[in-house]
């Protein structure tokens, strides 16, 4: 079962991402909010930059990406900015199917009684053809198409979605990362995959035969 697990540190709340249910609920761009239903509630506030901590590498979210098959995913690398790679989670049900990779750890202030922040970068790549369309998202919660990386780009209750005509990747993170974050997106699983790698800056539209 998914489960928010923290610790209590010297200096406050250390909000530990293992979050399935965080990333559910606060990052994780759902098909009902892209479909018009409204947007994601962020339970825990917005990401806090004096919060940031670097985490720790999890060997074992770097195994799950490179060996991943079910479909292409992207991400940043090992690291980003100081920020390590810490979860990978993949997340399927009913309409969904989407894998998280979580870069960074955060810890809340400890006046807290409970654990309240947000990691530094998550990017979210969900399966071919379990996300509506550009021209499907409700206006309210959406800003204006743009490109990206060669393909339509819209910014979707605080996270960058990109359509790449196969996967539909999310990029949520503060607008100090946010560019470089989309400029470093690059594949990960081309190889178990018997694809040819797509590089930081490289068009992300080959993704639509994949």
């Amino acid at each position: 079962m998914a489960m928010l697990s923290y610790a209590t540190a010297s200096f406050g709340w250390r909000f530990s991402i293992t979050v399935a249910l965080l990333a559910a609920l606060v990052l994780g761009l759902s098909l009902r909010s892209l479909a018009g239903a409204g947007p994601e509630v962020n339970l825990y506030g917005r990401a806090d930059p004096s919060q940031f901590r670097a985490g720790e590498l999890d060997p074992e979210a770097v195994r799950d990406a490179t060996t991943f098959q079910e479909f292409p995913l992207v991400w940043v690398g090992e690291e980003f900015q100081g920020f390590e790679l810490v979860e990978f989670l993949h997340k399927e049900g009913d309409g969904y199917d989407k894998v998280y990779l979580i870069y960074g750890d955060c810890e809340s202030p400890a006046e807290l009684t409970e654990p309240s922040c947000v990691p530094p970068l998550s990017i979210v790549i969900n399966r071919p053809g379990s996300v509506p369309s550009p021209d499907a998202v409700e206006p309210r919660i959406a800003g204006p198409e743009t490109e990206r990386r060669g393909v339509t780009a819209r910014l979707v209750s605080g996270g960058m979605v990109l359509w790449t005509g196969g996967v539909v990747i999310t990029v949520h993170a503060n607008s100090e990362h946010m560019d470089a974050a989309i400029d470093e997106l690059k594949t990960v699983n081309h190889e178990i995959l018997g694809e040819s790698a797509i590089g930081p800056g490289d068009d992300l539209s080959p993704l639509a035969e994949r």
